[in-house]
């Protein structure tokens, strides 16, 4: 009888990781991480912790959501809407508090699709986190936190697993006392994001990083430069966001490229070839021409702007086999909105 080969990776996602994805099952990189668990290479372990933390960001991603819709009727100027049964219902959630037993169980739902092995503390637990509270251990340092204790709770599962089980840990999260704390614990690897786990994990699934560098895949990249450089300039007229009062962007341009860096978070076979996701790093020199329309502003502001803008956005291409030189259809997206601050004022 054949048994499932070991996972390459035993990873634990912190609380506000989870919450960048806004707990949300379909978000690619929670995808990739199924992906992943499915394929045999990644375990995802939680703690009954995490768990508890993930249901009331639920309940506060439910919340947040329910005030941005309240705001958006307040907004909208249109009395119909705020009668609209479907509306009401929406905003009355937050006063009666409808389905918070089905928001919390979200976190249940997104823990069971990552078939996540919960962890326990050791009988002595409560014993050993008072020791590190006291020697000023992290997760505990000189100024108090209110998630130190429930980080404490977690480490000390987490570190009991790996001896236990003789493993490598790999802990996601941005927070400074989960780095500190993977730096004084060799049973722990660090990761500041999601994506940079996902980019070795993937990297260490299908290919050696050796023979499929950075380098490699960005000077693969570089024949493509023009057709990136045009969707980068569509994504930027797209998203951006100019602090101009009543003017507008009349145009963008990118006067020059350089693609940096570049994390591969999926890869999943298409047929005969493979569809990559991935998040590129680029620098850019943007010139742009903006309209204003209040003669005030024309008089003391620039009405074009130039300068150095480094971004992220997101990549998706196909690869003909495994082939990092046999790359195409390559699309775009921006990771955030791109913001322009009021232009240069004028300085003669």
């Amino acid at each position: 009888m054949s048994t499932k080969p070991s996972p390459l990776f035993f990873v634990f996602v912190d609380t506000q990781v989870y919450r960048k994805e806004r707990l949300n099952r379909q978000s690619s990189n929670i995808q990739s991480l199924r992906r992943r668990v499915y394929s045999g290479s990644v375990r995802v372990l939680s703690t009954s912790v995490l768990r508890r933390e993930l249901a009331a960001q639920a309940l506060t991603i439910q919340n947040e959501f329910i005030q941005a819709t309240r705001k958006a009727v307040a907004n909208s100027g249109v009395a119909e809407l705020s009668g609209d049964a479907r509306i009401g219902t929406l905003l009355d959630l937050e006063k009666n508090q409808i389905n918070s037993t089905k928001i919390k169980q979200s976190a249940d739902r997104l823990l069971s699709y990552l078939q996540a092995d919960e962890v326990d503390i050791p009988d002595d637990g409560l014993s050993t986190i008072f020791d590190w509270y006291f020697a000023g251990l992290p997760p505990f340092g000189a100024k108090g936190k209110k998630s130190e204790f429930p980080d404490a709770a977690n480490k000390l599962a987490l570190l009991h697993y790996a001896r236990s089980n003789h493993v490598t840990v790999s802990i996601v999260s941005g927070d400074e006392d989960w780095k500190k704390t993977c730096e004084k614990q060799e049973e722990f690897d660090h990761y500041d994001r999601l994506e940079m786990f996902l980019d070795e994990a993937v990297r260490s699934e299908f290919v050696s990083r050796e023979f499929w560098s950075d380098e490699e895949i960005l000077t693969s990249l570089t024949p493509h430069l023009k057709e990136i450089t045009n969707a980068l300039q569509r994504e930027m007229m797209r998203s951006s966001r100019v602090n101009l009062g009543d003017g507008q962007m009349d145009s963008l341009s990118i006067q020059a490229l350089d693609l940096q860096d570049i994390l591969i978070t999926d890869i999943w076979e298409k047929g005969d070839s493979f569809k990559c996701l991935g998040e590129l790093t680029f620098e850019a020199e943007v010139e742009a021409q903006f309209s204003l329309d209040d003669p005030e502003l024309a008089n003391i502001l620039e009405e074009e702007y130039f300068g150095s803008i480094v971004r992220t956005a997101e990549i998706r291409f196909q690869l003909d086999g495994l082939d990092p030189r046999k790359i195409s259809n390559i699309q775009l997206q921006l990771t955030d909105s791109l913001d322009f601050h009021v232009p240069l004022r004028y300085t003669g």
